[in-house]
């Protein structure tokens, strides 16, 4: 493709750090739910059987995000209901003379499970400076019941004796559990998803590279392009196929700021804004920094109740005699934890190709810190350029320190891409990662796993149709942005 020379904005005007969330919000409810049978007969020699089986689930959500450069909210209800049902039914006669026998077995089991969780995020900054104040609140409750009853009644008689056995048992357990948490952390420093800054520099060097723009967007074009980029994801919570709403968008946006050729977007240049701009992963552009204590409240509820019972009439000729057994338990455990630590955290976008980031938190007990502690932090570079190379690497660790069990782990990656376009591909991974339980019974376990990948394509192919189309080749790749 020819097109004209077109001077491409510097990279140093992709500014992260400037880069500032607009005011918006968006909600969505969303229900779904659905049922189904079924029934199965078996006839042969031997017993007959049937089974029926049933089940329903229900799945409500509603979210409600309020987002922008002071305030931030994000609430969500969810519940959910799963209910199984199953039967069987087998019986069988027959004879070994001079006896006969008659067996009817029946069981029906029900399984329901429902949850329910209310989750409320919220990150407020209500002066200038970057200082704020983070919450965070959830609540959630699950029902777990399983029961179970069984029968069955055997009879057999031969010239001498009869005899008849009728036996059923019943088996209910319930679990039920209620979690409450709350945390609250003052921040120093602001963290923002700059994600749309790299997205917004990715289609403008594509466009002028494709001819579509006459020229690079203006400033104030650029933070109006970013500012959609920052709300791409909520158009697919309110269409089925966003993209096309989406890019409507983006194309008017560029005829308003006047850079947008006569012609408007192609099919070709459309499709090339498209593609992701590494051949493996998305890459999240983070921009800022936060450091701030955190105090949380935790609260657990469980509950276990569980019976079964047993009753077996057994009836020789004319002798009857019957047994029953019934076994219950019910427990109860509540629990209220107060941690006490702190958060930070670094995101440092170096131009559009380079990005590093660090986080590190902590949280104790504040009665005892020695007995229940958590430790958890990673961190990570990533190279890019767009549609050529793509590297990171990253190491965490994670450490959680309860009366019951000591737990760790810590792991580290390491991949390499080379993406040309209709050529070739290569990709060279390894990863590593320990894990460490030392539970209070004395038991110890220890595991250790590492993983090299390596793969390679390569592609040579053609495409021709006389008098249809120019001969179909692979594309000479342009340069990496």
């Amino acid at each position: 493709m020819s097109v004209p020379a077109i001077a491409r904005g510097a990279e140093s005007d992709w500014d992260f750090f400037a880069f500032r969330i607009p005011d918006h919000r968006w909600y969505a409810i969303q229900l779904a739910g659905g049922a189904s049978a079924s029934r199965d007969q078996y006839s042969a020699p031997g017993p007959d059987r049937e089974f029926r089986f049933g089940s329903g689930n229900f799945t409500g959500s509603a979210v409600w995000v309020r987002d922008g450069e002071r305030y931030q909210n994000f609430f969500s209800v969810t519940a959910r209901t799963f209910v199984r049902e199953e039967w069987a039914d087998t019986w069988d006669e027959g004879s070994i003379p001079p006896s006969t026998f008659q067996t009817r077995q029946n069981s029906e089991r029900r399984f329901v499970n429902n949850l329910a969780e209310v989750r409320e995020e919220i990150r407020w900054y209500p002066f200038s400076v970057p200082l704020g104040i983070a919450t965070q609140a959830t609540a959630g409750y699950g029902d777990v019941h399983n029961d179970s009853e069984e029968g069955s009644t055997t009879t057999s008689s031969d010239p001498v004796s009869s005899q008849r056995i009728e036996f059923s048992s019943a088996r209910d357990v319930r679990n039920r559990q209620l979690a409450l948490a709350w945390s609250v952390t003052p921040l120093f420093g602001r963290v923002r998803d700059a994600t749309a800054v790299y997205s917004g520099y990715l289609l403008e060097q594509r466009l002028i590279r494709d001819g579509i723009l006459a020229r690079p967007l203006s400033t104030a074009g650029r933070e109006r392009l970013l500012s959609l980029f920052y709300v791409q994801n909520p158009y697919g919570v309110v269409h089925d196929f966003p993209d096309k709403f989406f890019w409507q968008e983006v194309e008017r946006l560029l005829r308003e700021e006047g850079a947008l050729g006569e012609a408007g977007f192609d099919a070709y240049a459309l499709l090339h804004a498209l593609q992701p701009a590494g051949p493996d992963r998305f890459v999240l552009r983070r921009a800022g920094y936060a450091v701030g204590p955190t105090l949380r409240v935790d609260y657990t509820d469980a509950s276990l109740q569980s019976s079964q019972f047993t009753h077996q009439v057994t009836v020789v000729d004319t002798t009857r005699t019957e047994t029953s057994i019934q076994v219950s338990d019910d427990r109860r455990d509540s629990n209220t934890d107060l941690l006490a630590g702190g958060t930070a955290e670094a995101h440092v976008p170096l131009g559009p190709r380079w990005q590093l980031d660090g986080a590190v938190s902590a949280l104790f007990d504040t009665e005892d810190p020695q007995d229940h502690q958590n430790i958890d932090g990673f961190g990570a570079f990533t190279w890019i350029v767009a549609e050529r190379w793509q590297a990171d690497a990253s190491a965490s660790y994670f450490r959680s320190y309860a009366p019951q069990i000591d737990y760790w782990s810590a792991s580290a990656r390491v991949n390499l891409s080379y993406f040309l376009e209709d050529h070739l591909r290569l990709g060279i991974g390894f990863t590593t990662g320990q894990f460490h339980n030392d539970y209070a019974t004395g038991e110890e376990t220890f595991s250790r796993s590492s993983g090299l990948m390596i793969s390679l394509s390569y592609r040579f192919a053609g495409l021709d149709v006389p008098g249809l189309v120019s001969p179909v080749r692979p594309m000479q790749p342009g340069p990496g942005y």
